[in-house]
């Protein structure tokens, strides 16, 4: 898990001024294999105040996700080229509308924590992959990067594998999502779990492209071919008479990152034409989402 500062403020280019006074938040640095791995030890000594300007800079975060070239170039999260000054990243760099008052001070107050969960490149993503998945499948498939709030109440960075040409739609959903602070525990794209969906489920991740069969099948799902996703399957499990997957999933309408069919989010992927599993009659796969693009 990378850990980054995000600056909420229209003057991203003064940002890294005031970079040496923000220091102090920053514990070490450390090695991991794969690239460099930013530590913040103590979340709990950034102040309630600071916590809370996420919601007032929701739009910044949100207008990032919604421009159509994000998934083709990915936060950067690769700072540790810069000297050790100037480590804390400006993520959304001369962007918005100019400021009046103290820049400084604006800047200072606005730090929050982004927490990168995966920065993958599009070929770490697809490593391992089943050897039989034919090349055009895979070359559909394209690494969408995203933000979304987190249980822990803060926006995390996270990417899903999916057919390129539903990427737009995926990016308009999470944007909803973070608008409305629905809490998605994990998005990683499911290599990291080896490939196991039931590994993936048990660890509540959100994941699309899998090339995989439908379960309880030999037919290939729609995850086969990146035209599908599940969201929080902890909480959204697969039903189908006595077998429940996640098999320790409880499908509880009240709990918060449940899925219901009147949740925006459901909403949301209805309007964009996905079908949503909930409303399967055979079986409920309330994590389920999925759309068959146009040629």
């Amino acid at each position: 898990m990378i850990v980054a500062f995000a600056f909420g403020s229209s003057v991203f280019v003064r940002a890294q001024e005031t970079v040496n006074s923000v220091e102090h938040e920053i514990n070490g640095y450390t090695r991991e294999p794969g690239g460099y791995q930013k530590i913040i030890s103590d979340y709990q000594r950034i102040p309630d105040t600071q916590k809370r300007m996420i919601e007032k800079y929701m739009g910044i975060l949100t207008e990032y996700q919604s421009t159509p070239s994000n998934d083709e170039r990915p936060l950067k999260d690769h700072e540790h080229t810069r000297p050790d000054s100037q480590r804390a990243e400006v993520y959304y760099e001369e962007e918005g509308e100019s400021s009046t008052g103290n820049d400084q001070d604006t800047l200072k107050n606005a730090i929050n924590p982004l927490v990168v969960d995966s920065a993958m490149t599009l070929g770490e993503a697809l490593d391992g992959l089943e050897p039989g998945c034919p090349e055009d499948i895979r070359a559909h498939q394209t690494l969408v990067d995203v933000l979304y709030y987190s249980p822990d109440g803060l926006i995390h960075k996270g990417q899903i594998v999916m057919d390129r040409r539903l990427a737009g739609d995926l990016r308009r959903v999470f944007q909803v999502a973070l608008e409305e602070k629905f809490p998605l525990v994990s998005v990683i794209p499911i290599s990291q779990f080896g490939w196991d969906d039931h590994e993936s489920m048990a660890q509540n991740n959100t994941s699309g492209f899998n090339y995989r069969a439908v379960t309880g099948s030999k037919t290939l799902s729609n995850h086969a071919y990146g035209f599908a996703i599940d969201m929080n399957p902890l909480f959204n499990p697969y039903i189908k008479d006595d077998v429940t997957l996640p098999a320790d999933a409880v499908y509880d309408p009240e709990q918060a990152g449940t899925l219901t069919a009147d949740h925006v989010i459901v909403r949301t992927f209805l309007q964009l034409g996905w079908e949503w599993g909930g409303h399967w009659q055979s079986l409920k796969d309330y994590q389920h989402f999925e759309k068959v693009p146009e040629e």
